[in-house]
């Protein structure tokens, strides 16, 4: 009877034994197994997100989603954000990347946060490049055109700045597309109002300007800027000062004078526009202005002919 239980004895302790060796040998190697599948199954995952490809039609959701799963922050995306995306979408010449997706996201999020430091802006915009700043930073402007400071810049406009300030909605006739620039007696438009127009933006007749429908990137800082701050974005053309617009097929940065691209901060987005070149010399034309006073033109320039007709809609 003794050596049968000194034999199941043993047998138990060899059974103990070697259950203690499983647990210590292969449970830490199953788990090392199941952490390279889920890594080998993430890594596919996001490869595949990574080969997604977005254009205006695409949902607010779908592309919600693509940017949260690399890294957006859920607060910043909101309806302005959206509209200047899809805006921008429209103007491309093919879908666009999860990764282009992103960067967009980044570089707008970055450019605002350098206006806050009062630096000067390289902002593509429907015109080609404008220079774009804050009251705290728009003598960089002036400094980096060698504008003359007795000449007064523009407020970069949006649908509602320029209601706020004019009191009415641009001409109903005016596409979405074509940029234009107004102008009207400040002292007119500025009773009871509870906003400032930047003392820069003020002309000696007292007029102000304001820029509307120039693309999408505006129509986002702009807006945020507004609505978070209550102030305007001020801007003026990216050259310097009497010497005319660039010249160039295309938009393009490497146009521009090397001075001012070496002094102000380019935004890295994929420009969304062509220019129309000037008859006389072949520089890109800019926006055509209008009085809205008078209901006249003040300069022509881009899409004139379709600007022009709209005057009889607005003259005061």
């Amino acid at each position: 009877m003794m050596p049968a239980i000194l034999k199941l004895v043993a047998i138990l302790y060899f059974m103990c034994v070697s259950y203690l060796q499983v647990e210590s040998f292969t449970i830490p190697t199953f788990q090392m197994k199941v952490a390279e599948k889920m890594q080998v199954m993430n890594e596919a995952k996001h490869k595949k997100k990574a080969k997604q490809v977005f254009n205006a039609d695409s949902s607010r959701e779908n592309i919600s989603t693509a940017l949260l799963d690399l890294g957006a922050k859920e607060y910043y995306l909101d309806g302005n954000f959206m509209n200047s995306l899809q805006s921008w979408l429209m103007t491309q010449p093919k879908e666009v990347s999860c990764k282009s997706l992103y960067s967009f996201y980044e570089e707008l999020m970055k450019t605002y946060n350098t206006l806050a430091t009062g630096d000067v802006l390289i902002l593509p915009t429907a015109v080609g490049f404008t220079l774009v700043s804050t009251e705290l930073g728009v003598e960089g402007i002036y400094e980096s055109k060698g504008r003359p400071y007795g000449k007064p810049c523009g407020i970069m406009g949006t649908t509602s700045i320029y209601r706020t300030i004019f009191g009415t909605n641009p001409p109903t006739g005016l596409p979405s597309n074509i940029c234009a620039a107004f102008f009207s007696d400040h002292k007119m438009q500025d009773n009871n109002k509870k906003f400032k127009i930047p003392d820069e933006c003020i002309g000696n007749k007292s007029t102000v300007g304001v820029w509307v429908n120039l693309g999408p990137i505006n129509e986002y800082l702009a807006t945020r800027w507004w609505n978070e701050r209550g102030e305007f974005l001020i801007g003026s053309s990216c050259n310097k000062s009497g010497e005319g617009n660039p010249k160039g097929k295309k938009f393009d940065v490497s146009y521009l004078d090397p001075d001012i691209r070496s002094n102000c901060h380019q935004v890295n987005i994929p420009h969304f526009g062509t220019p129309q070149l000037s008859k006389a010399d072949g520089s890109w034309l800019s926006a055509t202005i209008l009085d809205l006073n008078k209901g006249t033109v003040i300069r022509e320039g881009r899409d004139f002919a379709k600007v022009k007709s709209l005057t009889s809609d607005f003259k005061q």
